[in-house]
């Protein structure tokens, strides 16, 4: 197979409803690639509507149990095995801490994933994203991706010491780490570009940052937005080759976050159902588009009523 870029997303407990607009909208750019969700087990195997439509859109589903390893189909010898760490997930499918757990998961799963495959070298670059809350108005590889980390800064105005959400997200780092971040703008956990290269180097850090500290987590009560917290202090402080990481700025990269914007009544601006950056030109990725509801209601107006059967 030739090399080339692959978008990932963890699609836990959704059904077609939840993923249409992402899964759609993604096809509508015209982009080819490979597409791939984690599903749960009972999603494939009693959800046949959405695997239907997940099939007529060409996504590789990767179904996941409830139980450690999680992938153990794909598991290939013990040394991938041993790349996921038993004691962060004894808590899934028990009911507690279940947003915690799943929100870590997907960095493993990815890593896992990636390494079952990586010595066939299958892809290029990577775009690892949440999905239900994502869509696409341009080909998400149409640029000039870097060996980087591309992550995506949310307001620049508005940094982790204005917002009680992201110094929370820090919580489980200590008080000391929150002091050190007030300054930074948040950088969001669910949209990460990279190249194949960069993006292994960077799940292997996130995988080495939640085990460290998945104690605190555990205290915190599970600390939901524990890996946006873990992300934004990798891409400040990651001890990353010189060059390898850019912090795309909210309005000038090629995603926009717009819940925050959205908070501090600073709308992004539209086209139509177009949301465009700062130059007036549409963004390529929009992430949160359901928080507003004018945009959640153009969205649905476009793609949650089509039907390609």
């Amino acid at each position: 197979r030739n090399h080339k870029p692959v978008v990932v997303g963890m699609a836990y407990g959704y059904g077609w409803d939840d993923l249409r607009a992402f899964v759609v909208s993604l096809r509508d750019t015209g982009y080819t690639g490979e597409v791939l969700f984690f599903i749960s087990e009972e999603h494939e195997k009693q959800d046949e509507f959405l695997m239907q439509r997940l099939d007529h859109y060409n996504v590789t589903v990767i179904p996941i149990t409830k139980s450690w390893p999680f992938l153990g189909e794909f598991i290939q010898d013990d040394e991938m095995l041993n790349t996921i760490p038993k004691n962060m997930f004894p808590y899934i499918g028990t009911g507690k801490w279940p947003g915690a757990v799943l929100v870590s998961l997907r960095f493993y799963l990815a890593a896992v994933w990636f390494t079952a495959f990586q010595e066939e070298d299958l892809y290029t670059h990577v775009l690892l994203t949440d999905t239900r809350d994502v869509i696409f108005q341009l080909d998400p590889f149409d640029w000039d991706i870097q060996d980087k980390i591309y992550g995506a800064g949310e307001i620049p105005s508005f940094p982790i010491g204005e917002c009680h959400f992201n110094q929370a997200y820090l919580a489980a780092m200590g008080d000391e780490v929150i002091s050190e971040m007030m300054d930074e703008v948040p950088v969001c956990a669910g949209t990460v570009y990279g190249s194949m290269h960069m993006m292994q180097t960077y799940l292997q850090k996130m995988m080495d940052i939640m085990e460290a500290h998945w104690p605190e987590v555990v205290k915190l009560d599970g600390a939901v937005g524990h890996d946006q917290g873990f992300h934004t202090y990798l891409m400040y402080n990651g001890d990353w080759p010189k060059g390898s990481v850019e912090v795309m700025r909210n309005g000038e990269g090629q995603v926009r976050t717009v819940a925050a914007e959205y908070g501090r009544n600073y709308p992004p601006p539209l086209q139509g159902i177009r949301v465009l950056n700062d130059d007036g030109k549409p963004v390529r990725v929009v992430h949160q588009w359901d928080r507003n509801g004018e945009l959640h209601s153009l969205i649905k107006q476009r793609y949650w009523w089509r039907d390609e059967f």
